[in-house]
C-alpha cells in the first residue's frame, strides 16, 4: 500500500486541518506524517466518508427504500398470457412460454416452436430446441449455436418433416371416416 499525499487529493480540502482527519479516523496516526501531507489511500477514503453531510442517515435510508421498493411496485409491464408469451418481444417471457409448453406437453405450438427456432436471441432457440425433443423426440440435426445457414437448413428440415407429418396425420384421420 503506497503513500498518497494530500495535496494531490482536491477531496481532502474540507476546511478541516489535516491533523483533524487523522484523529477521526485513527487517532494514533503519525501527525510528523501529516505534517508533511502524507497519507495513505485507504485512509484518505476514509477521512472523506468521515465528514458530516448535510443529508444524514435519514435520507439515505429513504432513498434506500424508495430504490429497494421501486421493483415490488408494479413499474413492469403486465406478462403476457400463455400461448401469445410464445410470440412475446421480450426473450424471457418467450423463453418461459416454450418451458411451459414442453412441460405440459402441448402439441399445438409445435409450429411456433419450429418459428422460435429462428429467433435472434440463442436462448430462445436453445429452449425452442429442447422442446421440440421432448415434444416430438428428434432435433433433426438443429443446432442452436450454428451459423445462421445452417440454422435455416435445418429448421427447412423441420418444416419439411412437419409438412410430411401433418399428411400423414389427414390421410389417417380421412381413412378412418
Amino acid at each position: 500500500m503506497g503513500v498518497a499525499d494530500l495535496r494531490d487529493f482536491p477531496t481532502v480540502e474540507t476546511g478541516w486541518p489535516r491533523a483533524q482527519y487523522a484523529r477521526i479516523i485513527d487517532p494514533g496516526w503519525q501527525s510528523d506524517r501529516l505534517r508533511a501531507g502524507q497519507m495513505p489511500g485507504f485512509l484518505r477514503i476514509n477521512a472523506d466518508l468521515a465528514r458530516p453531510s448535510r443529508w444524514g442517515a435519514g435520507w439515505c435510508a429513504v432513498l434506500f427504500w424508495l430504490v429497494l421498493a421501486a421493483p415490488m411496485i408494479g413499474c413492469r409491464p403486465p406478462k403476457t398470457p400463455y400461448p401469445a408469451s410464445l410470440i412475446s418481444e421480450r426473450p424471457a417471457e418467450r423463453v418461459a412460454a416454450i418451458k411451459y409448453a414442453a412441460e405440459i406437453k402441448d402439441q399445438s405450438v409445435i409450429n411456433i416452436l419450429v418459428d422460435r427456432l429462428e429467433d435472434e436471441d440463442e436462448a430462445v432457440r436453445f429452449f425452442a430446441i429442447i422442446a421440440l425433443e421432448k415434444l416430438i423426440g428428434d432435433r433433426q440435426g438443429y443446432d442452436y449455436h450454428a451459423s445462421p445457414g445452417e440454422r435455416s437448413r435445418a429448421v427447412r428440415r423441420w418444416r419439411r418433416y412437419l409438412a410430411e407429418a401433418n399428411t400423414v396425420s389427414q390421410d389417417s384421420n380421412g381413412g378412418a371416416q
